[in-house]
């Protein structure tokens, strides 16, 4: 499978030197309906509001052709919109979107991946994986979306958080709407704020190579994340948290495994 804007697997010298691609055994995605289809994560959610002034997301995605926002993954307060996390492919206006929503006050960085704009063809259904993460850093007062390894946009202006964060879903919105249609693998999540050099790291060595990846559980050439969900299962219905297996996430209406990797 071909990374986005043709794109393949190389080292790039990070905190650490090159990075190592290792035998991860890890030849697989989830692929979700964008119907009903999810994985719950509320266990990582407390890590995620300590994380709030200093936090970092990244995911593999692979679209499918949908006439829907597709929620990558969403983090929040229950019951009130006010306070949130997410990463997003917005299909009405074809962009992928971050977002922190603290007291109400909405930050959105956005990318347009429209056919004729971010690539030769759109993102939606090109048969490539594209990588996407986000950082937050509160001291300076900004939250920077990257795409395939670039920063896209800054926004400044952040809010106060006014609830604390208790509810994490991947592919959905957390009130079962939003659903992802596609592929989703290596979501992974710090509570720090990623520079520029680690998203590129992550994104030049991809996140497989048959059955290499980088380890990022190990923390050896970029942080150690507090949760990395693999979906490397071979069946059932536990995700497992690479990182710490105590708080490991649930598919939801069972997301079907998929051979496709980034």
């Amino acid at each position: 499978m071909t990374l986005g804007l043709g794109v393949g697997f190389y080292k790039l010298a990070g905190e650490a030197g090159a990075p190592t691609l290792i035998k991860t055994n890890n030849p697989q995605s989830m692929n979700f309906n964008g119907v009903d289809e999810s994985v719950q994560c509320d266990n990582i959610a407390g890590e995620i509001n300590s994380a709030r002034e200093a936090f970092s997301a990244s995911a593999w995605i692979n679209i499918d052709t949908t006439s829907n926002t597709g929620m990558i993954f969403k983090a929040g307060a229950s019951g009130d919109n006010n306070n949130q996390f997410n990463m997003m492919y917005h299909n009405g206006t074809e962009e992928i979107r971050c977002t922190i929503k603290a007291g109400g006050t909405l930050d959105q960085p956005k990318f347009d991946v429209a056919a004729g704009e971010a690539a030769e063809a759109a993102f939606e259904n090109d048969g490539n994986w594209h990588h996407i993460a986000m950082t937050v850093n509160a001291t300076a007062d900004e939250i920077i979306l990257y795409v395939d390894g670039t920063a896209r946009q800054t926004k400044t202006g952040l809010g106060t958080f006014s609830a604390a964060i208790d509810e994490c879903d991947i592919g959905q919105n957390l009130t079962n709407g939003s659903f992802f249609k596609g592929e989703i693998d290596e979501v992974a999540f710090w509570d720090r704020t990623l520079t520029s050099t680690h998203i590129t790291t992550i994104y030049n060595s991809g996140a497989q190579s048959g059955e290499k990846a980088l380890d990022l559980a190990s923390g050896s050439h970029v942080p150690k994340p507090f949760a990395l969900y693999r979906f490397n299962e071979p069946s059932g219905t536990v995700a497992i948290n690479t990182v710490d297996n105590t708080k490991n996430g649930t598919y939801v209406n069972a997301p079907t495994i998929s051979t496709s990797t980034p």
